[in-house]
């Protein structure tokens, strides 16, 4: 179920990353909205935070690798950080290898008492043009018998993607739906049973990233519960 859970949130951004050019060309101007620079940037130091965090106190294992694009070989440095003890991956970040301060990508993961992530974090910026990240996430993650599904924000609290899959009632359950899709299946334009389904995958979400936005808080949260045990 793990490894189903973290392809599930691999694929999500690959499909977003995919469409994404590495830089801008320079004569075009780009519209700025300098409060969500500063929301976003901001949730980039936020996740920073929580790495660092979680990493107190724990056996890390670190496994580390050199990537890049077409014509930027050996961009980043990337270093997976796993506690040793339970196996369980933490976050992984990208660091630019010419400037080791610039964080390239940044992922942390929350696992609930069963091992299951409950909640991932990320963001991502091109590899020129840092002015903020072009890409944020929180999913939100949720298990009802045999099947998973994930609610996706980004650090706007615009709700962008949501993905559930395995069986509800002896049939497969595979919904995959970008943010304009939501409304057909959830209220029956696909047809009842695809609504019942997707009752089933997404009741009990929350239907905003709410705290989750500030991933420092959702950390202290979890780690005084953690300490209370």
């Amino acid at each position: 179920m793990l490894k189903k859970s973290l392809i599930a949130i691999a694929l999500s951004v690959m499909m977003f990353l995919s469409h994404i050019p590495l830089a801008f060309p320079a004569e075009i101007a780009l519209s700025v909205d300098n409060n969500q620079v500063q929301r976003w940037n901001r949730f980039v130091n936020g996740l920073l935070a929580v790495h660092e965090l979680q990493s107190q106190g724990r056996n890390l294992e670190k496994k580390e690798r050199t990537g890049g694009y077409s014509g930027l070989p050996k961009f980043y440095r990337e270093v997976e950080y796993i506690d040793a003890d339970s196996g369980k991956l933490l976050s992984r970040i990208r660091r630019e290898s010419a400037n080791p301060n610039n964080i390239h990508t940044i992922e942390v993961f929350f696992y609930d008492d069963q091992g299951r992530v409950s909640q991932d974090f990320s963001a991502s910026y091109l590899a020129r043009y840092r002015n903020a990240p072009i890409q944020t996430l929180i999913n939100l993650h949720h298990y009802n018998g045999d099947l998973h599904s994930f609610r996706q924000f980004d650090a706007s609290d615009n709700l962008i993607y949501e993905d559930c899959q395995g069986q509800f009632a002896g049939k497969p359950v595979g919904l995959s739906l970008e943010y304009h899709k939501i409304d057909d299946v959830k209220y029956g334009a696909e047809g009842p049973e695809a609504a019942t389904a997707y009752q089933a995958c997404f009741t009990g979400v929350s239907d905003t990233a709410g705290i989750y936005i500030n991933p420092h808080r959702v950390a202290e949260n979890f780690e005084a519960k953690n300490s209370a045990q």
